[in-house]
């Protein structure tokens, strides 16, 4: 279901990982700077398998981390100097998992030893400077260098899209460069991003595109997801969640994701004065909440 844009290419994998919906309790990976990952080092099919949990432990996202899954096999299979090969585009909107998944991806692979640490470290690209030529190569340099051992996550964000066009060719001229410069045992590149800017980026790019070899489009959210990712929240707050409350958390507007459904998890944690929760605890909070509440 996924199509790359050309000349990005897909490495065949040697076998597809199995169907998994079990998410993490606690919330995505937070909006700062750096996120530590997995411990690395596991070898062999036990930490092959592990490295596969880390991905299918997240729920309403299967077919992206089954590509991802497939992917960790054949990098498992491959020799030392394989960051390179690891590159993968993550392509959603805000709240559409892309930071978990890249988290997961990151522990995955230092669970493989392709990554000392898994750690992200993000950088908008509209945060990068580029007034004069030499800024954006020392500003992304930087960047590379605080993420060797993990992840270096780079966001395609629309503030970015409304730069200057020299100054956008310019990032991305530097973007291409450092990524080209690392060692091999650099830091992985993960671009992230909103349609259709994210693929337009790369086909007027294609010097940038030959680096990824994944390009994945994360699913919409489903009400069904978002109240499992709430449920989810909630239990790790020490609340149950009864199957009644549960069909009603499906009320969410998944135009929020997966941010929303946290948020909304913890909105509800702290105003309910029981363990267990029932429909009252949603007044207000959902639009069907009422009507259930009320019948």
């Amino acid at each position: 279901p996924f199509t790359a844009p050309t000349p990005v290419t897909t490495p065949a994998p040697v076998a597809a990982a199995a169907d998994g919906d079990f998410a993490p309790p606690g919330p995505p990976a937070p909006d700062d700077e750096t996120v530590t990952g997995g411990a690395g080092g596991n070898t062999g099919a036990e930490g092959e398998a592990e490295a596969v949990r880390h991905l299918t432990a997240l729920t309403g996202l299967t077919p992206v981390t089954d590509a991802l899954a497939a992917h960790l096999n054949t990098l498992g299979n491959l020799n030392d100097g394989t960051a390179g090969l690891a590159d993968v585009v993550l392509e959603g909107p805000p709240g559409s998992g892309r930071r978990a998944v890249a988290a997961a991806y990151g522990r995955a692979l230092a669970e493989l030893g392709i990554v000392a640490s898994g750690a992200l470290t993000h950088v908008p690209l509209s945060a990068v400077p580029a007034r004069w030529p030499t800024q954006p190569r020392a500003y992304l340099a930087d960047a590379f260098r605080r993420a060797a051992g993990g992840l270096l996550t780079v966001t395609a964000d629309p503030a970015f899209g409304s730069r200057p066009e020299a100054e956008r060719h310019a990032i991305l001229d530097a973007l291409t460069a450092q990524t080209a410069a690392r060692g091999p045992r650099g830091a992985v590149l993960v671009l992230c991003g909103g349609a259709p800017r994210l693929m337009e980026l790369l086909r007027t790019r294609t010097d940038l595109a030959g680096t990824f070899a994944e390009y994945l489009r994360l699913p919409a959210w489903t009400g069904a997801g978002l109240a499992e990712l709430t449920r989810r929240r909630l239990a790790v707050l020490g609340f149950e969640v009864r199957d009644d409350v549960h069909a009603a958390l499906a009320a969410q507007d998944p135009a929020f994701g997966a941010y929303g459904a946290h948020r909304l998890a913890d909105r509800i944690a702290a105003r309910a004065n029981a363990p267990v929760l029932t429909l009252a605890d949603l007044a207000g909070e959902l639009p069907s909440a009422a009507a259930l509440v009320a019948g």
